[in-house]
């Protein structure tokens, strides 16, 4: 009876034991509640395995800046912020968005835009700050708020 009950007791702990082994080899881990988990940046092996930041093949706007002057520029698309900072002078940026961009503008005579390919009217008419300057389609262009 003895050997018995001796056997049972050394082969739930070596069913015990390979569990916990096969647990720990697996990745698998528990978070304590409350706690927050960080992961590191991927690294990435091959530079084309890294996802593209914008799925330019899905959207279906597409709007370039092209300026005369260094200026400072906000672009916002849908409800997303693309860009905020210096664009240099003699040189331009192309955004891609799936139905409306947002633009402001340090200078809106130094700009000129294209969507789609098509030049955005009211903008690089006039020297002053260009704000919120809507962009949705060919036909649903204007500003919101110039000053």
């Amino acid at each position: 009876m003895a050997i018995s009950v001796l056997t049972i007791i050394l082969l739930i702990s070596f069913v015990v034991k390979t569990r916990q082994k096969s647990a720990g080899t697996r990745g698998d881990f528990v978070l304590p509640a409350r706690t927050l988990f960080k992961r590191g940046a991927i690294k990435w092996e091959r530079p084309w395995e890294r996802p593209s930041p914008y799925f330019q093949d899905n959207l279906s706007q597409r709007l370039r800046l092209e300026t005369t002057c260094e200026i400072s520029a906000l672009v916002i698309a849908d409800q997303d912020t693309l860009f905020k900072g210096v664009i240099l002078s003699q040189s331009g940026k192309t955004f891609y968005a799936d139905s409306t961009f947002r633009l402001s503008l340090s200078r809106n005579d130094c700009v000129i835009a294209f969507l789609n390919g098509v030049k955005v009217e009211g903008i690089g008419i006039s020297s002053k700050k260009l704000n919120n300057f809507v962009i949705q389609k060919k036909d649903e262009i204007g500003p919101d708020e110039i000053k």
